[in-house]
């Protein structure tokens, strides 16, 4: 349940040799490097020499794979041919010739639809370029039509209006002395003008448009056959420039001396014989120093989790990063957060749907591990338990269902009707959920050496250790050692030690809305079933279907969403506050990323 275990490293290297170290760490991907500021006598070492050079030429291999995919070439054709800084800027300044004539089609569009309206206007070409005519065409919300009707005629102004789509458009005639009212009115109204300056007849702006879009074809096809013959080369460069490029930028986390380089970071303990066999090599011009980190000292944080458990790691990074020396909740979270939904969920069908959309959506469009895709794969599991307590309540759809099964009887619950018993489940649910904070709690401060914290915790749970007594009938031993309990919780305390046991006593009932939020579940899917589609209803089963598919859909959606909030604030604020603190960062490995190990192992 912790991260995994961590080692500084510090290590010194002569300044000959590290280049072909920084090489090897990268390759290798297993340490973590830190910016060396803490000593006095060590400066910190300048990026690379090289760094601007590596950086002009990503920039500029960038760019031109970014235009062959807006262009639509995904890959190049085999050619010796060798590309320049020049040729690579000729793609570029190409492509901006592309984006020039593409914003002026969408411009000229722009005319042909003004065109059009002022055709529907009965405004044609030659009537709008009279020097005695004035037009003016305005954008204008339909709610002030009618007034800026009203001031058109006041003023002696020709006004005509256009509903056209969405769209309500004014146009405003009369002669060059009338700009300034035109504009007046424009103002009083929020109308907002319409540029008639470039507009051409309907047929010229047809042909510019045509030849516009000829124009951006011509470019595109002579950017994809150029660009083709160097594609493969430019993929290839960048994986490696990149590459190059981060060697280069981490230099500046190192200290630096006269003869050596310092540098310092961390590592996994189970990396540490991987490590010294890539030192090997370097034993007469390194020297490195491997040390466990303090109790208050903060490493970096890796998860350690089963691939099951990974999913979850999203939920509790969404509160915090752990500590590296802390509990992760990963896996209190892949235990209860799906057993908390399928409670609240509880209906067979229902469940059924969720996990077939969920695990459809994420194998659809969530390819790429992400946190869509972790939550998708937690709804599926969720579901699965929604499946179990389905079957144990005898619902489906919110239906009730019977069978039986080697001699068992479903369903065993039946929420409507057992109501103690769903709420007495919540409260067992909640007994085990708190008595695992509180004892993860006590590990913690344990570990930490917060003796008081840890005896605090340990009050806690013999303390609802004492109420399980009580509650399997052993009240007199139960209130004794309460009542001791009680006095050591005001002694560690104070006064305010009272609330606390309160306090301690709420949050275990406050997991009783499981079973309560199932229970409106319940009742919300009966009250939609007696508007379930009957034949005996005629014409007005095709109403009552739609009606009942939409509130079913809504019922599902409502159940998932009500059983993941209340399952993930049980977790965030009663369980996971007993031990979880977190603030702390992760482990970044200086490392090649996967893509672009695979872009080179490709060319």
């Amino acid at each position: 349940m912790y991260p995994e275990r961590m080692l500084k490293v510090e290590m010194a290297v002569m300044t000959s040799k590290l280049e072909h170290l920084v090489e090897d760490l990268h390759k290798n991907g297993i340490m973590h490097f830190e910016i060396v500021k803490d000593l006095e006598w060590i400066k910190n070492s300048p990026p690379h020499s090289s760094i601007d050079i590596l950086s002009e030429k990503v920039k500029y291999i960038r760019d031109c794979i970014f235009i062959a995919n807006k262009i639509g070439l995904t890959f190049g054709i085999k050619s010796d041919k060798k590309y320049s800084k020049k040729i690579l800027e000729g793609f570029i300044n190409s492509y901006k010739e592309v984006v020039d004539l593409e914003k002026e089609l969408e411009w000229v569009k722009g005319n042909l639809k003004t065109a059009h309206i002022l055709e529907k206007f009965g405004i044609n070409n030659e009537r709008f370029e009279q020097k005695r005519f004035l037009f003016e065409l305005y954008e204008v919300n339909p709610k002030y039509v009618e007034k800026v009707k009203m001031v058109a005629n006041e003023k002696e102004i020709d006004f005509d209006s256009l509903p056209v789509s969405k769209n309500h458009y004014v146009l405003l005639s009369g002669g060059p002395k009338d700009k300034e009212v035109f504009t007046s009115i424009a103002k009083e109204y929020a109308m907002i003008p319409i540029s008639l300056s470039d507009i051409k007849s309907i047929k010229n702006t047809e042909v510019e448009i045509r030849n516009l879009k000829n124009q951006i074809s011509k470019k595109h096809f002579d950017l994809r056959i150029e660009l083709s013959d160097y594609l493969n080369i430019l993929k290839k460069d960048l994986a490696e420039y990149e590459i190059e490029l981060e060697r280069a930028k981490i230099v500046s986390k190192f200290g630096k001396s006269k003869l050596n380089h310092y540098m310092k970071g961390w590592i996994c303990y189970k990396d540490k014989s991987k490590l010294d066999s890539i030192m090997k090599k370097y034993d007469e011009s390194c020297v490195i120093f491997y040390t466990e980190p303090g109790v208050e000292e903060l490493a970096p944080t890796k998860f350690n989790n089963h691939k099951l458990v990974k999913p979850f790691e999203s939920l509790v990074t969404f509160l915090s990063v752990p500590k590296s020396n802390e509990v992760d909740p990963s896996l209190i979270f892949a235990i209860f957060l799906p057993m908390f939904f399928g409670f609240v969920m509880g209906d067979l069908g229902y469940a059924l749907i969720v996990l077939l959309g969920a695990y459809f959506v994420r194998n659809k469009y969530f390819k790429k591990t992400g946190f869509g895709r972790n939550l998708l794969t937690i709804l599926c599991y969720s579901s699965l338990w929604g499946i179990f307590f389905g079957i144990i309540f005898g619902e489906g759809f919110g239906f009730d269902f019977e069978f039986e099964f080697l001699g068992v009887t479903f369903p065993l619950i039946k929420r409507i009707t057992d109501v103690i018993t769903l709420f007495t489940i919540s409260l067992i649910f909640g007994f085990i959920h708190m008595l695992l904070g509180y004892t993860l709690g006590a590990i913690q401060t344990f570990k930490m050496k917060k003796m008081r914290d840890f005896y605090v915790n340990v009050i806690w749970i013999v303390m609802q250790l004492s109420w399980l007594l009580m509650a399997l009938g052993h009240v007199t031993i139960g209130l004794y050692i309460m009542g001791i309990l009680t006095l050591l919780v005001l002694y560690f305390n104070g006064l305010m030690g009272i609330l606390d046991i309160t306090s301690l006593f709420g949050n275990i009932v406050s997991y009783v809305r499981l079973g309560a939020v199932g229970l409106s579940g319940v009742i919300f899917s009966m009250m939609i079933n007696m508007i379930k589609p009957d034949l005996s209803q005629g014409f007005l089963i095709i109403l009552t279907t739609i009606l009942f598919v939409v509130f079913t859909i809504f019922t599902i959606i409502l159940s998932i969403y009500s059983g993941l909030i209340q399952s993930g604030r049980l977790h965030a604020v009663e369980c996971l506050s007993k031990f979880f603190e977190g603030g702390g960062y992760y482990f970044e490995p200086f490392a090649i990323p996967e893509d672009e190990n695979k872009i080179g192992e490709k060319k």
